[in-house]
């Protein structure tokens, strides 16, 4: 058998409620040729691994990883990492589900664009109920701004924050192995999306949006995105920003870089966060200390936001909504509309 075309990594912790929905969504892709690699991070569910034990026994593309050790799911995915073959990547939380023809979609269209990363969106659901009008959730759209053009990972990080659309989920992005094998995730921490993917992007030649949602994250009261923020997810926050300091740190970048813009955004949201949380300790308040003179010492040579670079991103925005109105006045959609308004029009004269 060929290399697989693509390899999926799914980190398995207490999840035995959905893991089969996931599994299934997978093992039935229209795409046969994958490598399905399963890392189950010291479940203390025992159904998990029951689960992924007989899932591994009917379908020959499973690797099933049993850790040793906690490593969280940053841990987790790096050991799918370690030892995954295909020529893309695309990590895929064990609560969640994808579209039967997710990889084959995906990875047809990275091949054709020839993109490092392919970016798309999700559809949140309440255990399997797409009707979310009485749930507060977080949607993952993209902007038109950024889909369907290739675009530079600095370029895509300027436009995706400007357009409020840029995503640092790992599940939302599908990854060419040669770029993403270079980086690792932080173990042991919660969001540890937050730093990695910024930086993973920020490297990329090509970064190809689309608006296809082939993803369905799961919105459970217990999972880490819905949870209320306590002392840990503040202090891991604060670790988070303390990353990508020190990864920004290392780079001579001009005042207007994309990546100094997104990490000092991601300061101020961290700094308005601590502001409000009232249940600060002498811990809690030594890290963000820290953390603020760090961003302070960097930024002072380094100013990120200047007025002309946010004109001119804005007259950039403005002319691609120009161009996309222009499209769709060209089409036959549009033409039927008009002419329907005109007949409309003169009947009610």
């Amino acid at each position: 058998m060929s290399s697989p075309k693509i390899s999926v990594i799914i980190p398995v912790y207490n999840t035995s409620n959905y893991l089969k929905k996931c599994l299934d969504s997978i093992i039935n892709q229209t795409l046969n040729n994958i490598e399905i690699i399963i890392v189950n991070d010291c479940s203390p569910d025992p159904i998990d691994h029951d689960i992924c034990a007989y899932y591994k026994k009917i379908d020959q593309r499973i690797t099933y990883i049993k850790h040793k050790n906690n490593l969280g799911l940053g841990g987790a995915r790096n050991s799918g990492l370690n030892i995954a073959t295909g020529d893309y990547i695309w990590f895929i939380d064990s609560d969640d589900f994808i579209d039967i023809n997710g990889c084959e979609f995906l990875c047809n269209l990275a091949d054709k664009v020839c993109a490092d990363i392919i970016a798309f969106s999700a559809t949140s659901h309440v255990t399997g109920s797409l009707n979310l009008s009485q749930k507060k959730y977080y949607y993952y759209w993209r902007d038109f701004s950024i889909l369907d053009q290739k675009l530079s990972g600095k370029d895509f990080i300027d436009a995706a924050s400007l357009s409020q659309s840029f995503h640092v989920s790992a599940c939302l992005h599908l990854f060419r192995r040669e770029l993403i094998s270079n980086f690792r995730f932080r173990e042991n921490v919660v969001h540890e999306d937050t730093d990695l993917i910024p930086i993973v992007i920020y490297n990329a030649n090509s970064i190809y949006c689309v608006k296809y949602a082939p993803y369905y994250r799961l919105l459970r009261d217990d999972s880490i995105t819905q949870r209320e923020v306590d002392e840990k997810t503040l202090t891991d926050k604060i670790s988070c920003e303390e990353s990508l300091l020190n990864y920004l740190e290392k780079l001579n970048l001009n005042n207007n870089d994309a990546l100094a813009n997104y990490i000092n955004k991601e300061f101020f949201s961290i700094k308005n966060l601590y502001s409000k949380f009232d249940k600060k300790t002498q811990h809690t308040e030594s890290l963000f200390n820290d953390l603020e003179n760090k961003h302070k010492i960097i930024f002072q040579d380094h100013p990120p936001f200047s007025v002309e670079i946010l004109e001119n991103s804005y007259k950039k925005r403005y002319l691609l909504s120009k161009q996309e109105l222009e499209t769709i006045k060209k089409s036959k959609f549009w033409k039927v509309t008009e002419y329907l308004r005109r007949i409309k029009n003169n009947f009610n004269r």
